[in-house]
């Protein structure tokens, strides 16, 4: 999985967004360098796919964006806005991030972006593909006390990500396997067919349009099923976790929701929206977070909410977004959110 999160590994990508092909930073991240200037205030960007987006250009990131504005309205601090993203995970792994992102790179800040489309399911190996088992793919487990504790079995998943992590640290010749490799865009090619192949052969929930599409269909149906109740217990457990970590390290922590939103929302044209479609409530889980942070006393931008408190259309929304309006930021969705991320946590009354 963080194969190609080695240093200068390259980075392909189909998107008319993206370079179409282009390098990794020293550190192993889809990001321009890092610069870690003595004295610099640094903030971590944490998240999957949505935070990595390796389908657009690395200048147009909201990370670059935030960093742009803060530098030019804050200009009390010397600003680094770093993106630690790695596509195809959850919060189990935003735990490690924000401890290589306080260890590795020192940072002052944090905000951990939560994907509502599947960082509930990615939280729970039973709502996994079975080929994410737990030696595969790092999972939390919420004890009896409400505690959430890494998994024993991901104990190699666990090493595998931190060592990687880690080789990024080291000089590169330790890593000139793993930089070469990313080179060869035909085992690339083979992985992604055979990724296809396998997630196409994934038996699907009976009669059910999102699981079809790979997104999370529980988390959004009210009342919640015993699969979202699971869940969002070990979501918000593994998030208090971060939270606890970031207290004890001086860390000032964040969250973000990204929302998910399904075609039959967009064919709404007014800028009161409702988020219920199709029997499904799509403000449900990211009213869970913003419950959640409250009672962790943690700011949070709920960009759903944000959106619609801005009077934002559904076809206004629908273009921040790549690929039918639910994947991923387009460049303009990485500068809106940036702005957001202004707004809602650095702008002065």
């Amino acid at each position: 999985m963080v194969e190609d999160f080695a240093p200068y590994a390259r980075v392909y990508s189909h998107s008319p967004t993206a370079d179409g092909n282009s390098v990794n930073n020293r550190w192993g991240w889809h990001a321009p360098a890092f610069r870690l200037e003595p004295g610099s205030r640094r903030v971590a960007l944490i998240g999957d796919s949505f935070i990595h987006a390796p389908d657009i250009r690395k200048h147009t990131h909201m990370a670059v964006r935030l960093e742009a504005l803060l530098g030019e309205r804050r200009p009390d601090a010397k600003w680094e806005v770093m993106p630690l993203g790695i596509s195809g995970t959850g919060p189990a792994y935003y735990v490690e991030l924000l401890r290589y992102a306080h260890e590795r790179l020192g940072v002052h800040e944090a905000v951990i972006f939560i994907t509502v489309a599947n960082d509930f399911k990615n939280s729970v190996y039973e709502q996994m593909p079975s080929w994410w088992s737990p030696a595969r793919y790092v999972y939390y487990v919420v004890g009896p006390d409400g505690k959430a504790a890494m998994d024993p079995a991901s104990e190699p998943a666990w090493r595998r990500l931190t060592r990687e992590l880690e080789l990024n640290h080291r000089p590169l010749w330790w890593s000139l396997g793993r930089i070469a490799r990313s080179h060869f865009i035909l085992e690339r090619m083979v992985k992604q067919l055979l990724d296809r192949r396998r997630h196409d052969a994934a038996p699907a929930a009976p009669g059910d349009a999102l699981a079809a599409l790979g997104i999370d269909p529980h988390v959004f149906r009210s009342p919640a099923p015993p699969e979202a109740v699971r869940s969002a217990a070990v979501v918000t457990a593994t998030l208090r976790v971060c939270a606890d970590y970031a207290e004890r390290n001086g860390i000032t922590l964040r969250l973000a929701v990204i929302p998910y939103y399904p075609a039959e929302f967009y064919a709404q044209e007014s800028a009161a929206w409702n988020p219920r479609v199709k029997g499904y409530d799509f403000a449900r889980p990211e009213s869970l977070l913003v419950d959640f942070a409250a009672k962790e006393k943690l700011a949070i931008l709920p960009l759903g909410r944000y959106l619609r408190a801005k009077g934002l259309t559904p076809k206004e929304t629908w273009d921040l977004f790549l690929w039918k309006g639910y994947a991923h930021f387009n460049p303009a969705g990485q500068d809106y959110v940036a702005r957001a991320l202004y707004e809602s946590f650095y702008a002065r009354p």
